[in-house]
């Protein structure tokens, strides 16, 4: 058996102790290392004193009295703060009324059971402070403090209040209203700002790849100390309880401080909620806590409390690797856990980087669990990893023929005709993947001149024969001409089951001809001269293709609502999906999303098998129920293709006289009637279409980021003059044989 080729880059995390620009500071202590050991397991409860609130603006804990707000806006109307203990049993309340234009940014309970109110009016920032019977004690007018209202805090100190703008600049503002001072936090990346667990305001920032912790004493920060290294802003930050000096979370998670470190306390995966919708949270006791979050019917309350984890520990654990930064694979594995709570089997996430890892650091961190014989059991794929990048015919991956034919609740004949024999290698499903996108171009019917599909010369013609004024697409005076070869799709020209390509052609020759003598898109020169004027954003005009400024419609079109509205919403006319040029027919295919493979040398294949098919092949993972979206992309299992079809078909609006129309609203540009169309999708359109996407499904083709790479440094020095096209057709062959013979060969 051939040996894998391993990625050789040494990882590692470098803490540097930069100091710091902020005078007066202690510095102690050296950066920790973020510790990634789960240490509870929560229960929630809803908390029943959150029904009063229409929207919970925030909760707020006194951590030396150890009350706590809860502030909102009421059902009953008007906007209130209740103070109870951590059983959030009886309580006292204050009254707040807002004056016409007023916006309310956030509330603190501040000490000896006093409240403050921070807003803003026309410019100017506001502090009301309620003495502990809800009764106004001050109305501070403190001027144009806040610059936004979104992320605004108001924070109790001895000298009177911090406000927290944006996580950017502290204001210290005295008990009078008088402006004390400030600290601007623009230099770093600031995680978050907070009273901790001794009543003391604190921030907690990066610079230079070390985080620190810092109190804030009047206007400078003070006890600056390193703590271990973080990347992402906390959602929301609070006081800790007990052992912790603070508590947030990071990227759906939840994290105390403890000794300079950062714990993980909870990943939430055994929860039936989705943590990342958590805004605000208390610690209320020790291992305990307070959380407000959004649901479907707007703002709840959850009390989580410590769970006896010995039950999960006599569970077999299902590891799932996660390459992507996001609460994608975490809502997976809760909704495995939360669906099967009598499962003997407990699914767990492995993450292989944080917001700000490379992506190819996170896949060398793979390669080598895989290696060491650490592997995952689940692996989730897509154009940066395939089945290749291991070595597509070593049997590292399990043939997901042998379970689809074992399995009496999902099998072959459940899928699209054609589908899996279209994502398999060489007889062997080394992935499976619930949904995919339509991959095609879509252009009207009066630019085609009768064309149904179009080859090079033809497709060349078309270009040339453009009104003046009219672009190929959106993007051509945003992107470099390399990224317009996507338009000729280099797929075709490789052929992983035999492990060759075919770069020399004829076809991938003329197609940068095509795009070079065309002068699509930027030169080198030109698109630095476009990133300096624009600073890269790119521009996208509502109605283009409606009003003929763009000819070709190339974007991923995601399941049938992506195509009832591209059809009808962007065109407005006959338009045909021609498909990318080739000399094969019609060029449109489909891309597979949110593949995954199990490893052949997992100890639980039947586990691993088990969720996969319990998440991702279930109504609730079609219809969104559990947070991972799968109604975005064509289903396909043939059952939900064809329900989701019938939705589209079936979807109705209603109009300004009441009446229930066949058809759909459907938006595409800013809120203006103008851009509102209403279209039925007709039977006709139905079947024709269908017919399209199902043919399409039997050609898969995934992206593949290496190839990719390799067509974009070696046709650069072609846009440049540097090169012919036939040399550098022949440099792209050798990299890309090569690339083939050792991942497929």
């Amino acid at each position: 058996m051939k040996r894998l080729i391993a990625l050789t880059m040494t990882l590692g995390m470098i803490l540097s102790c930069t100091a710091c620009a902020e005078k007066n500071t202690e510095n102690s202590g050296n950066s920790a290392p973020l510790a990634e050991t789960q240490k509870l397991i929560l229960n929630a409860a809803d908390i029943r004193l959150a029904d009063n609130f229409k929207s919970i603006k925030c909760l707020s804990r006194d951590p030396l009295g150890g009350n706590i707000l809860t502030f909102g806006e009421l059902k009953s109307g008007g906007y209130a703060g209740f103070s109870s203990k951590n059983d959030f049993g009886d309580y006292t309340q204050f009254r707040f009324t807002p004056q016409e234009g007023e916006f309310i940014c956030n509330a603190a309970l501040l000490t000896g059971g006093r409240k403050a109110v921070l807003t803003t009016l026309d410019g100017e920032t506001l502090i009301y402070v309620f003495d502990r019977d809800g009764n106004i004690q001050k109305n501070l007018n403190c001027g144009e403090i806040l610059t936004k209202n979104r992320f605004s805090n108001i924070y109790n100190c001895k000298d009177g209040f911090i406000i927290n703008d944006d996580n950017s600049i502290l204001t210290i503002v005295s008990l009078d209203g008088e402006i004390l001072g400030t600290i601007d936090l623009t230099p770093y990346h600031v995680h978050g700002v907070s009273i901790d667990s001794e009543g003391i305001p604190t921030v907690v920032y990066s610079g230079e790849d070390t985080t620190y912790t810092a109190q804030i004493e009047k206007t400078k920060l003070v006890n600056k100390q390193e703590c271990s290294v973080l990347t992402d802003t906390a959602y929301t930050m609070t006081a800790g309880f007990g052992e912790y000096r603070l508590a947030a979370m990071f990227n759906g998670m939840l994290y105390g401080l403890k000794d300079n470190s950062w714990v993980k306390l909870c990943d939430f995966i055994d929860n039936d909620f989705n943590s990342t919708s958590i805004y605000s949270l208390t610690m209320t006791g020790e291992n305990e806590f307070a959380a407000a979050m959004t649901d479907e019917s707007g703002s709840t309350m959850k009390l989580l409390t410590e769970a006896d984890i010995s039950v999960l520990e006599s569970k077999t654990v299902i590891r799932v690797a996660n390459l992507v930064a996001g609460d994608m694979t975490n809502s997976t594995a809760r909704a495995y856990n939360s669906a099967k709570p009598d499962s003997p089997y407990r699914v767990e996430v492995k993450d292989y980087g944080n917001a700000s890892s490379l992506y190819d650091d996170r896949i060398t961190n793979l390669h080598q669990d895989i290696l060491s014989g650490n592997a995952p059991d689940v692996i989730t794929f897509n154009s940066e990893i395939t089945p290749g990048s291991f070595g597509a015919r070593e049997s590292i991956f399990v043939d997901l023929y042998t379970l689809l034919d074992k399995d009496t609740e999902l099998k072959r004949e459940d899928f699209l005709d054609g589908y899996l024999e279209g994502l398999d290698f060489n007889g062997k499903l080394l992935q499976i993947s619930p949904c995919f996108v339509f991959k095609t171009m879509v252009v009207k019917d009066k630019f085609l001149d009768g064309l149904t599909s179009w080859n090079y010369d033809q497709f060349a013609e078309k270009i040339k024969a453009l009104p003046e004024g009219m672009k190929i697409n959106t993007w051509e005076n945003q992107q470099m001409n390399y990224n317009f070869l996507q338009l000729m799709d280099y797929s075709e020209f490789v052929d992983y089951e035999n492990a060759v390509c075919n770069f020399e052609d004829a076809g991938f020759i003329k197609a940068m001809n095509i795009v070079r003598d065309n002068h699509i898109g930027l030169t080198l020169e030109e698109y630095d001269s476009w990133m300096n004027e624009s600073g890269g954003f790119d521009v996208y005009t509502p109605g283009q293709y409606i009003n003929d400024e763009s000819m070709i419609y190339d974007m991923d079109l995601g399941g049938w609502f992506g195509l009832r509205q591209t059809l009808h919403a962007q065109f407005n006319e006959p338009a045909t999906l021609v498909g990318y040029p080739n000399e094969n027919g019609n060029g449109s295919f489909v891309q597979p999303s949110n593949c995954m493979g199990i490893m052949a040398n997992s100890p639980c294949i039947d586990g691993a098998w088990d969720f996969i098919k319990t998440v991702y092949f279930s109504e609730e993972y079609y219809s969104n129920k559990n947070g991972v979206y799968g109604s975005w992309y064509y289903p396909t299992v043939e059952e939900y293709y064809v329900k989701q079809l019938e939705e589209q078909k079936n979807a109705t609006y209603t109009d300004e006289n009441g009446e229930t129309i066949r058809g759909d609203k459907l938006w595409i540009g800013p809120d203006s009637d103008d851009f509102i169309t209403y279209y039925e999708f007709t039977d006709e359109e139905c079947e024709k279409y269908d017919k399209i996407v199902r043919e399409a499904a039997k050609d898969v083709r995934q992206g593949d980021n290496v190839i990719y790479n390799i067509i974009r440094e070696e046709t650069m020095p072609f846009f440049e003059g540097e090169y012919t096209a036939e040399k550098t057709a022949e440099i792209i062959q050798n990299r890309v044989s090569i690339y083939l013979s050792e991942k497929y060969g």
